[in-house]
């Protein structure tokens, strides 16, 4: 991980942290645009490790709003490390997305608000049939899952 923040720093990102293994990296910087800074960080990646990644960037203030925003976070009888986060690269066309969870039957809770699917996983997220992969196929795009406890500490790190 030491070898991509110095390519983020390279091109002007201020103080790139990354956490654990997972991809999450936290950093400043003066572009406040995050289409633009997803663009430029997958095509430094691709040009540094030789493979496309996607990039989901957030503001403090988005990433905050997600994670408090979670409605099944303060229900006591929820067990937190079922609880994750589908974030999704753009807003999903909410009849389709309706379509999908309407004809079959879940036992996942899932609300979806803008660009994040928040689930909580009943029986685990390991006995799930419907993870990452299920929804970027269902909904035609670019997701990825992170869980409770990353989402806590990504915004603990954050404050």
């Amino acid at each position: 991980m030491a070898e991509l923040k110095n390519v983020l720093g390279s091109i002007g990102l201020v103080n790139p942290v990354t956490y654990l293994q997972s991809g999450n990296i936290i950093f400043e910087s003066d572009n406040l645009n995050a289409v633009s800074l997803e663009r430029i960080i997958e095509e430094s990646i691709q040009a540094n490790f030789g493979f496309k990644v996607p990039v989901m960037v957030y503001s403090k203030k988005e990433f905050e709003s997600i994670f408090l925003n979670n409605p099944f976070a303060n229900d006591p009888k929820i067990d937190k490390k079922n609880l994750y986060f589908i974030l999704l690269k753009t807003q999903p066309d909410r009849a389709i997305f309706d379509r999908i969870t309407s004809s079959r039957s879940f036992d996942e809770e899932m609300s979806l608000n803008g660009k994040v699917l928040y689930m909580n996983y009943v029986k685990g997220y390991g006995r799930s049939l419907i993870g990452t992969n299920f929804f970027e196929r269902k909904l035609e795009q670019t997701a990825t899952a992170r869980n409770y406890n990353t989402m806590r500490n990504l915004n603990e790190r954050l404050q």
